[in-house]
């Protein structure tokens, strides 16, 4: 029976930089301001969004604060302090239900335009947003999936980044996935050897019966020849006995021929003397 346990992802972000402090030469601010919806005076410029209408939409719904909306992007100075303002720091902690799955894409700029993206699962799942300006931050992805596991990929952050009890409960996490896994492991290199052993005792039972089939026909086959034999010698000892009386019948005919033919000579003997 298929058990579900729940699989943590996260994805760590880069510190929120101002832009003070972005080497803007060139034409490089007129394309950081085109990326993230920020104009030159916002400080902060970490956002959160997704090309992908449904999924936009469920994020936009779900998170409050001023959104970019003709970028489909929601950014993280907008959503702590409600617009942005002069002032950089921030901290923000939000969860969020998905009802579906698809690329969300993140983006920070420490030297310039970056971005990056993680997946959210098919059947969507809860997505955990702890991020500030001072010590970078994490997006959570937390869904359930069947306990059939090829991959799961965790990162574990700095220590600052987390509490001490959200560490433990990390490493909780690591151990029951580990377990769980040795587990499936072993599980199916006992059926690996329980299907090979049942393949080939089938295999020798298989063989055995063949073998009984072939010994049975050879049996009868024997039994036939013998009876061929048996039936082959019955008939020449019918022919010999027949030819024995054949013999005897013969000498009875010569014997029988002879005294017919004396007794004839002796009367045409007796015919003559008498003439």
């Amino acid at each position: 029976m298929s058990k579900e346990i729940e699989i943590i992802e996260e994805i760590t972000i880069a510190n929120c930089p101002q832009l003070r402090n972005l080497d803007c030469s060139g034409n490089q601010a007129e394309e950081l301001a085109k990326f993230d919806g920020s104009k030159l005076e916002y400080n902060v410029v970490s956002y959160i969004g997704s090309l992908d209408d449904e999924l936009y939409q469920q994020l936009k719904s779900g998170l409050p604060g001023s959104k970019h909306e003709d970028l489909q992007r929601l950014c993280f100075g907008c959503l702590a302090n409600g617009g942005h303002s002069n002032n950089s720091s921030y901290h923000y902690h939000a969860k969020l239900n998905l009802t579906k799955g698809g690329t969300i894409e993140y983006g920070v700029s420490a030297t310039g335009n970056k971005r990056e993206t993680c997946e959210v699962p098919i059947g969507g799942g809860l997505l955990i947003l702890d991020i500030n300006s001072v010590d970078g931050g994490t997006i959570r992805i937390k869904r359930k999936e069947v306990e059939n596991i090829k991959k799961t990929f965790v990162e574990i952050p700095a220590e600052n980044q987390y509490s001490l009890n959200e560490k433990e409960n990390q490493d909780e996490e690591i151990t029951e996935l580990k377990t769980r896994i040795q587990s499936l492991e072993k599980q199916v290199g006992e059926v690996g050897r329980n299907l090979s052993q049942t393949e080939l005792e089938e295999g020798k039972a298989d063989l055995e019966a063949k073998l009984l089939v072939i010994k049975k026909q050879l049996e009868e086959s024997e039994k036939k020849r013998q009876e061929l034999r048996s039936e082959a010698n019955d008939f020449q000892n019918k022919l010999s006995e027949l030819q024995k009386e054949k013999d005897s019948e013969l000498e009875k005919g010569k014997k029988h021929q002879k005294i017919i033919m004396s007794k004839f000579s002796t009367k045409t003997l007796n015919n003559s003397e008498e003439t």
